[in-house]
């Protein structure tokens, strides 16, 4: 199979009409058809079903669709790295965790100016998934939690900057008027919101550590998959939870308030973390960047 495939069957399964794919892609239908029939033959199975009146994907074909995007995907990213690098222009990957994301747009904003020519990719990443980046160094660079850093020697890393766990709560709420340290009692009837421990393990756990050393059980608690969600529920006033004080601060910062864990220390440092064998000319003169704004 190629690209002129791949890229004829996800139009086809968007419009489910040859002859508009046709149009939208500046071809005949013929075509479009006769790559799809080829495509079918290579794959052995039929992607998609024909009548007069309608076409519709098949079981297969639902099932390579997404498959086929990702190659797509794939394709276009290093069609538009080589175009990059083919005219002398250079290219960087990074990922990031939220609590993250300030600190990285700084360095960003710096490195813009300075570098208006290098084209730069940006993944924001759960707390899963920057696990998982970091191991395969799947980037030039990952912001990242310092407890995500694999212990195999092969990144290296600076700190980038810190922050507590805290309890958030919605604007206003009357926790926010009571003594320090928080007695963790009084929430006993407050809805407790956390993040999946799939997406977030780190996260969770620290918070957990947190509610045993305060002998709180949470009575009713609602799971949600991304931390920034919480944070969405927090400030429609459906409950309470215990983030890094970066992400509030970030996202809804007159929405929410915070309320600091004065008894127990919470600290949390981060990282950027990068390749110890910096081969992208692009990912050293971002290092230098990181260094001068972190001071690292």
């Amino acid at each position: 199979m190629d690209i002129t495939q791949i890229r004829y069957f996800i139009s086809v399964t968007e419009t489910l009409n040859f002859r508009e794919s046709a149009r939208r892609l500046g071809v005949a239908q013929s075509s479009i058809s006769r790559q799809i029939v080829d495509l079918e033959e290579k794959l052995g199975v039929a992607l998609f079903t024909r009548s007069s009146r309608a076409v519709a994907l098949t079981e297969e074909g639902r099932s390579f669709l997404p498959y086929a995007r990702d190659m797509l995907r794939t394709a276009d990213s290093a069609a538009f790295l080589m175009s990059q690098m083919s005219s002398g222009k250079g290219h960087l990957s990074i990922a990031t965790v939220s609590t993250s994301a300030p600190v990285l747009i700084r360095c960003l904003d710096v490195f813009f100016k300075r570098y208006p020519d290098i084209a730069v990719d940006v993944i924001l990443n759960n707390g899963r998934e920057q696990l998982h980046a970091m191991r395969e160094e799947k980037h030039d660079f990952h912001f990242a939690h310092a407890a995500m850093l694999p212990d195999d020697g092969r990144l290296d890393y600076l700190v980038t900057h810190a922050d507590d766990l805290v309890v958030v709560v919605p604007k206003g709420h009357p926790l926010t008027k009571k003594p320090l340290p928080l007695d963790f009692a009084v929430l006993e009837k407050e809805r407790f919101l956390v993040s999946y421990e799939a997406g977030y393990p780190l996260l969770y756990n620290h918070t957990l550590d947190v509610c045993r050393a305060h002998n709180y059980v949470p009575r009713n608690m609602s799971r949600f998959d991304k931390a920034e969600s919480v944070l969405l529920a927090i400030s429609a006033g459906l409950g309470f939870s215990i983030l890094p004080s970066a992400l509030p601060a970030q996202y809804f910062p007159n929405s929410v308030d915070i309320i600091p864990i004065a008894d127990m220390d919470t600290h949390r440092t981060y990282i950027a973390a990068w390749p110890r064998r910096v081969t992208n000319p692009s990912a050293a003169l971002f290092l230098e960047i990181v260094r001068e704004v972190t001071g690292g």
